[in-house]
């Protein structure tokens, strides 16, 4: 079990002509970003996604989030952290100078920044996604949101037998198991409601979408060391924690042993979604749910089959499609319809471009960065 919330961002019109110049890293991003041969209205694209970039990056750090584990233009990584480092943006941005040479400055397609944190209950990786071009329907920012339970982060040296019976008072009985996903739940959900907030306080929006669920991951085969989950990283676009980021296996492990101790525990499922080893949605089931222990769905020491349940929505590209392509209610997925455009940039005028955040360089809401 882990947890998964998104915020889709339409930013109002007001932002986008706002024209507020980023301060220190962030305008060094900028200045690497657009040293190149672009064109006035790709400068001001660019200009105006870095902004709002640090604009984000400002709202996370009202909440205490500073530790950076990834900033990516496109495919190409300006800063991948491999250490664990702590409050290490500076170091992302000096990563990014000695770099620069490497670089060619052309047009971006998205940007991204993964972020992590902890608190007493929960660890978080948190993605944002920047996209130039996008449908009619897609917002052009989204803020990813991957949390894992603590009570059951892998020791240095503990072995899986161990972990096991950490995990065990949770299956023992219904109530307990329920206890746990509640409190789990709302903690995340707190969070999430938290993030919105600050968010909303940084950028002016038109429109936020708030999407929350809990998942469980239903392995094709049992899987209790972490060297197994390195096996199964294929590289493509997945959620934030099947990435394999530095320290985050002995977070996560607990979430690829928890389908299995259902399954022996016959645990009621109901409100949550099962994803595949990729984190691709296979099913979501509703308030009358089913028996783990009553079918092989979440079984991983066999074939999956689909779950003896009346309220379940079934997804398409997964890793278990093929058994489900019998059923009659497996959504495809969306295909927009409409050209991709641009959002970034109005035209027109583009403003003052030595136009400076309303506090100053220093001050506490942006970090000084």
């Amino acid at each position: 079990m882990y947890f998964n919330g998104q915020l889709a961002i339409d930013p109002s019109q007001e932002t986008l002509i706002e024209k507020v110049r980023p301060t220190k890293v962030f305008g060094r991003m900028l200045y690497y970003l657009t040293a190149g041969g672009l064109s006035d209205r790709e400068e001001q694209e660019t200009f105006t996604a870095v902004a709002i970039l640090q604009q984000l990056n400002m709202a996370l750090r009202s909440m205490g989030v500073t530790n950076i584990v990834r900033l990516t233009k496109d495919q190409y990584d300006f800063y991948f952290d491999e250490q664990g480092l702590e409050d290490d943006l500076k170091v992302a941005m000096e990563q990014f100078h000695m770099e620069t040479d490497y670089y060619e400055s052309e047009l971006f397609e998205a940007l991204y920044l993964v972020v992590e944190h902890a608190d007493q209950e929960l660890t978080y990786l948190i993605e944002i996604e920047i996209d130039r071009l996008h449908p009619p329907d897609v917002y052009p920012i989204t803020i990813t949101v991957n949390g894992t339970a603590n009570d059951f982060a892998q020791q240095p040296g503990e072995s899986t037998d161990s972990l096991r019976q950490r995990m065990e008072p949770v299956f023992r009985a219904q109530d307990a198991y329920e206890q746990f996903q509640r409190r789990k739940e709302a903690h995340f959900s707190h969070f999430i409601s938290r993030l919105n907030q600050a968010v909303a306080t940084y950028i002016k929006c038109d429109d936020v979408r708030q999407t929350l669920d809990t998942r469980v991951i239903r392995p094709q085969e049992p899987v209790d060391r972490p060297e197994q989950l390195q096996e199964r990283r294929t590289g493509a676009d997945t959620p934030p924690l099947f990435h394999g980021y530095h320290g985050f296996d002995a977070f996560f492990l607990y979430a690829w042993m928890w389908s299995s101790m259902s399954f022996h525990h016959n645990i009621h499922y109901h409100d949550v979604s099962v994803v595949d080893e990729q984190g691709q949605a296979v099913f979501d089931v509703g308030a009358a749910g089913f028996h783990a222990g009553e079918s092989n769905t979440l079984n991983p020491e066999t074939d999956f089959e689909p779950p003896p349940a009346s309220d379940v929505e079934y997804y398409a590209d997964h890793s278990y499609q093929d058994g489900l392509d019998q059923t009659a209610s497996v959504q495809e997925a969306g295909t927009e319809s409409g050209e991709s455009t641009s959002w970034l940039d109005f035209g027109g005028d583009s403003g003052d471009s030595g136009a400076s955040c309303s506090s100053c360089s220093s001050c506490s809401s942006c970090g000084g960065i």
